[in-house]
This record gives structure tokens, sequence and C-alpha cells, in this order.
């Protein structure tokens, strides 16, 4: 009977390991998609992913063009690239010798995103004029769950990075988590530049759209 229980849970941590390796693999595959697609340029290297929270990960490493290398980075949420970033020059800005090609591109990108966001927030708004007026209530008790913990977590991340730039990252310990729509709370870990560990506590309020008003942490 031992035997058999060693060797379920050894099949079982090798199915969990595959899944959380499958998923890295996902998200840097993802990342790397975005940047050949957008900037030309396709030989990755040093690429490595960071599990941030569910389905979430921070991609990043260096592209080689020529004799150099240069940083790209993702955010990737559920297999889908949320951002992205490259400082480094392109396949279009090399065959036009055009040195300040990639800032343009650039600044192209941005003027879009900005286009973007305010066609987004402006349908934000008129959504939330509609649901101003429904029951508030009904609206919170359709927000995923794990939505709000994402947006928790970049909250509490955002917070902790600015106050201490020692810290590499940061973790939710899932299975702490309570939560019922408006406030969350629960502990994580950290994890310091220099190798060092040490866990904290946090705690989020949420409005009635799922957006964070207030957070809050104490680092044990």
């Amino acid at each position: 009977m031992k035997i058999q229980t060693i060797i379920f849970f050894f099949f079982a941590s090798l199915l969990l390991m595959s899944n959380s390796q499958a998923s890295e693999s996902d998200a840097v595959s993802a990342c790397e998609d975005k940047i050949r697609s957008i900037y030309g340029v396709d030989k990755f290297k040093h690429v490595e992913a960071e599990k941030t929270g569910h389905h979430k990960y921070e991609v990043h490493g260096k592209v080689k063009y020529q004799h150099s290398k240069y940083p790209f980075s993702c955010k990737v949420k559920k297999g889908k690239v949320r951002s992205y970033h490259y400082d480094g020059p392109t396949e279009v800005s090399h065959n036009k010798d055009d040195k300040h090609h990639s800032k343009s591109h650039t600044g192209r990108n941005v003027a879009i995103g900005v286009g973007i966001a305010a066609a987004i927030a402006m349908a934000v708004a008129s959504n939330n004029k509609k649901n101003d007026d429904g029951d508030k209530n009904q609206y919170s008790r359709k927000i995923d769950k794990e939505d709000l913990e994402d947006s928790c977590h970049d909250a509490i991340d955002g917070r902790i990075k600015r106050n201490y730039h020692t810290i590499r990252r940061l973790e939710f310990k899932h299975d702490t988590i309570q939560h019922d729509g408006t406030h969350a709370r629960g502990d994580g870990r950290v994890a310091y530049y220099n190798g060092e560990h040490t866990d904290f506590g946090f705690s989020c309020d949420f409005d009635h759209h799922g957006r964070v008003i207030d957070s809050s942490y104490s680092i044990y």
C-alpha cells in the first residue's frame, strides 16, 4: 500500500511539473510570436518566464541582432500578451538605414494605444453609467474571482516594488486568499534579488466594477 501511495504522488508531481512547464512554454511562445510579428526579429536568447498570478506570467529575455543583444519583455495572461516592450533595432529600420525608426515605430504604437485606450475609456464610462443604474451587488457577483485576484496582485506588486527596490518578485499563496467580491485578504511570499525570501500579508478593496480602490500589505 505504501509503495502504491509513493508511486501515486510521484506521478502526480510529474503531472503538475509538466503542466507548469507547459504553461511557461506557452507564455514564452506567445511573447516571442508578438515581438517577432511586430518588430521582425527572431533570434531570442536567455528567455525566461516567471509566474506572477493565475495563468499570469512575465516573460523577459534578449534579442540578438547582428553582434549585439537587446532586451524585450511581455506580460502574458491566460496565453494572451497583455503588454510588450522591445528596446532595439528592427528589420525595417536596418533595411531603411534609419537609426531613429525604432523610436518612431514605438511612438506610433503609443499613439495607436492612446487612441484605443480612449475608445475603451468611453466604452467603459458608458457601460459604468448603465451599470450604476442597475443592481450593484448582482454586477459584483458576475466578476471573475481570478480577475479580482490578479488586479489585487498588480496593486500590491506595484506598491511593494515602489517602496523596496531590492525585491525581484512576489507571489500570492492562493490557498490562503479569502474574498467575497468586494474585499480580499491573504498571504504571499516575496523574493529578493539576493536570493532571500520572506512572507507578507495583504488586503484589497474593490468597487462594484472590480477595480481596486484600496490596498495594503505588511511584510513579516
